[in-house]
């Protein structure tokens, strides 16, 4: 069989409508392989197809795609077939080994000139001319670049030197013998102000020192921290490669870290001096091969210096936690990153994107294709290889490559799955199909997602979090735990997605159970899963718990699949590990979720609900059910609706406070604001709303506690992106009128999870009078942990 060949097959485009005079003008070239792109043996055939997609008809003989194979194997392919409107192309061809097969395609018209889309905008607008402006600086070709990959697993690069970890002793040693002294001043032009910014020169090993741009908040505090790792260039302002102060948001400290070392709001002059200085060989800094055939005289010698010095110095600021150190960036900053993993322990969380030289012996040594933008081998540079240092990422440090592209060969997929294939840590990575170094094609395109665990044991990507008790870390995104005391003891109830490696976010049919476990020791440990519901038409997720008026525990269950066959479900369980069935809700308007249930005096049991659209104004509603026959039947009460999401009260939690006074804290959505507090005080007749003085939540769940013996009230949530589980506690009588009066919050335990929003919502429960224990999750979409933090009753 042939193994580089084209076929024709029918196939019908996605028309977008009127596009202009141009057909082309909003199309796109779609490519994608038969298989996921990495499932291919040695020797299987493998087929790309390509469509084109978003145009108007065209005459035939009009365009015709220019295509090239390449390939690990050193073979090329290349033709021009004709592009026929409706039809879909298909090229067949085969690797021997483990490697890539890369295919470009680009239309063109009838002389092979490159068809470039053009802009059919008004400019005659303020608007239409910053359309332009925005259009001209995007990629007008219609093209496809892409791969398919043969068992990258076993993909490996050259053998590193037998003193690599001598040399970077060495090297440390020689860090070690500067003094950490540096030189920070408040920059002239502040930004804001909840946080001060710095210029900061460190003393450092090499030629020149350290520096960067930091932001600490101003409010005292220990605070994570974040740096940001510049990709290629010179930086500074004038040439579009920046620099700069950049905000920690006010909830984590934050360094922008310069890679050269250079003084910091200095005169255009002075960096275009400093930009030539750099380059030597007649080449632009890193590339001379002179230069980078001693290990010591290479660029990357002071580079190295630098960002561990930077690093050092961070970790020695009084204001930071101790604990979460994170790096990023993208091409040569996503080098930089994985640098800093390999270099420090002390780094948590390391984000890649596009990382540059990974596998530097991939084209010279092993021939694997890459583009002609690289630096050439030597065997000095192989001590700054990330897919070395990749080995040396420990255990407690989660990598998450947010971006790795099939058609980016500047940092081509073979290097970046030989650093992948040595990492032993926790890992996430997501490739785009048709994603080159600077392009990412539109929606919607083919990514992969692939995540694993810590290799042979270890800490892993479920890490402990201090002051909590694990209540489930099975492997699968545990999350949306509920708890409730029960008398002496503790019923847990939780939600696992067990689709690995995909995201456990997913409420597809069947993809997340609701289970169950109970605690007799006031959290510490914990019985045997049961389940509570699981079934296979529907996705189970746990939304709210509470006791009806026999003290047995109360858990909804948000039941999603198929439009019509999505409910609310009530279970009962007077033992917290055999549950059933006492209600099945479908409410017009039909809630997204119906959260715990709490006794109201006059009403009944009260659960709040909300209905709508996160990112649609208009039609979004929320209100109270309310039951009088411990939850066997319920009335809907709407007490807003047709709400923008701005003012939408969505996730909620409610107490009474006697005397017909019923307190209410609600989460709002997308930082568009504080909590929300509404109150009633004639038993649920009339509503006033208001906003609190409560804004570091980042759309998490709140969990009240009401005490009435000591008047006091406790507003339980975790601050998603600062990993922090925190309490405000307030006088009842007096936050009731003063809803913008909350105390400031203390700090009860903090979690690990890499991304905003792979934990939180909090849910607690007073146990006994004399313990408040709060369920939570931490963790990453396929591998969270639900854990119990027990803290005293406030006021005792």
């Amino acid at each position: 069989m042939k193994k580089n060949r084209w076929m024709v097959l029918l196939f019908v485009s996605a028309v977008a409508g009127a596009l202009g005079a141009d057909e082309l003008d909003n199309a796109v070239l779609h490519g994608a392989t038969d298989r996921r792109a990495f499932d291919y043996k040695p020797g299987d055939v493998i087929i790309f197809t390509l469509s084109v997609e978003g145009a108007e008809a065209f005459p035939a003989g009009k365009y015709f795609i220019s295509w090239s194979r390449t390939g690990d194997d050193g073979k090329r392919a290349n033709g021009r077939e004709p592009l026929v409107f409706g039809q879909l192309f298909a090229h067949t061809t085969a690797l021997d080994r483990a490697g890539f097969v890369r295919m470009t395609a680009t239309v063109v018209d009838e002389k092979g000139k490159t068809v470039l889309k053009q802009f059919r905008g008004d400019t005659t607008t303020p608007e239409g001319k910053r359309a332009l402006n925005a259009f001209e600086k995007k990629d007008r070709r219609i093209f496809f670049d892409g791969s398919a990959g043969v068992e990258p697993e076993k993909l490996t690069s050259v053998p590193e030197p037998e003193d690599f970890d001598a040399f970077w002793a060495r090297r440390r040693a020689r860090l070690a013998k500067v003094p950490l002294e540096a030189d920070r001043r408040p920059i002239a032009k502040q930004q804001n102000d909840f946080e001060t910014m710095y210029a900061v020169s460190i003393k450092c090993a090499g030629p020149r020192p350290s520096t960067g741009y930091l932001a600490i908040p101003k409010k005292p505090g220990k605070y994570p921290t974040t740096v940001s790792l510049h990709g290629y260039g010179h930086t500074y302002p004038n040439k579009g490669h920046v620099v700069h102060p950049v905000s920690g948001g006010g909830d984590k400290i934050a360094f922008y870290f310069s890679p050269h070392g250079y003084e910091l709001e200095r005169e255009p002059e002075y960096y275009d001096e400093f930009y030539r200085s750099i380059c030597s060989g007649g080449k632009t800094f890193c590339f001379d091969e002179k230069q980078n055939a001693d290990p010591e005289t290479s660029y990357f010698s002071g580079y190295t210096y630098r960002l561990m010095r930077a690093l050092e110095y961070l970790k020695s600021l009084p204001e930071w936690d101790g604990r979460n150190l994170r790096v990023a960036g993208g091409s040569m900053g996503g080098m930089q990153s994985l640098w800093a993993a390999g270099l420090d322990p002390a780094v948590t969380l390391c984000e890649p994107s596009i990382p540059w030289n990974c596998d530097m012996g991939g084209r010279d040594t092993l021939k694997r294709i890459i583009d002609p933008w690289y630096i050439r081998e030597t065997p000095a540079l192989r001590y700054y290889d990330p897919v070395n240092l990749a080995k040396r990422i420990p255990k407690t440090c989660f990598v998450n490559v947010t971006r790795a592209g099939l058609g980016d060969y500047c940092c081509p997929p073979s290097g970046i799955w030989a650093m992948w294939n040595n990492l032993s840590c926790p890992k996430r990575i997501r490739w785009v199909q048709g994603s080159t170094h600077g392009y990412v094609p539109s929606e919607p395109h083919d990514e992969i997602l692939i995540e694993e665990p810590a290799r042979n044991g270890g800490i892993g990507d479920c890490r402990m979090p201090e002051n909590a008790f694990v209540v489930q870390n099975r492997r699968g995104y545990n999350s949306w735990p509920m708890i409730q005391a029960m008398g002496a003891k503790l019923v847990c109830t939780y939600s696992r997605d067990n689709a690995l490696p995909p995201d456990g976010h997913t409420t597809n049919p069947g993809s997340r159970d609701s289970y169950a476990k109970v605690s007799e020791d006031g959290g510490r440990t914990w019985s045997a899963e049961v389940t509570m519901a699981s079934d296979p038409k529907i996705a189970e997720v746990n939304e709210g718990i509470g006791l009806d008026s026999t003290g047995a525990v109360l858990a909804w269950v948000r039941c999603w699949g198929v439009e019509d066959s999505r409910r609310h479900e009530l279970y009962r369980s007077a033992d917290g590990l055999s549950f059933t069935k006492i209600a099945s809700l479908r409410p017009d308007p039909f809630p997204v979720q119906v959260l715990d249930p709490v006794f109201v005096t006059g009403l009944g049991l009260v659960s709040p609900w909300f209905a709508g659209n996160y990112h649609k104004d208009g039609g979004n509603s929320w209100g109270i059910l309310v039951s009088t026959d411990d939850g066997r039947t319920w009335e809907q009460r709407t007490i807003e609706s047709n709400l923008p999401v701005k003012e939408w009260v969505t996730e909620s939690s409610i107490v009474s406070l006697g005397n017909g006074r019923i307190l209410l804290i609600g989460r709002c959505e997308q930082g568009l604001g504080t909590q929300f507090q509404v109150t009633s005080t004639d038993g649920g007749k009339t509503w006033t709303k208001a906003r609190t003085n409560i804004g570091d939540v980042r759309e998490s769940t709140p969990s009240l506690i009401y005490d009435p013996k000591t008047g006091l009230v406790a507003n339980y949530y975790y601050h998603r992106g600062a990993r922090k589980l925190k309490r405000r506690v307030a006088k009842a009588d007096f936050i009731f009128t003063h809803p913008d009066a909350w105390p400031e919050p203390e700090v009860l335990a903090e979690g690990f999870e890499p991304r905003i929003y792979d934990a939180g919502n909090v849910k607690a429960t007073r146990l006994q009078g004399k313990t408040d224990c709060c369920a939570w999750y931490t963790g990453t979409q396929s591998n969270a942990t639900v854990v119990v933090t027990v803290v005293p009753v406030p006021g005792l």
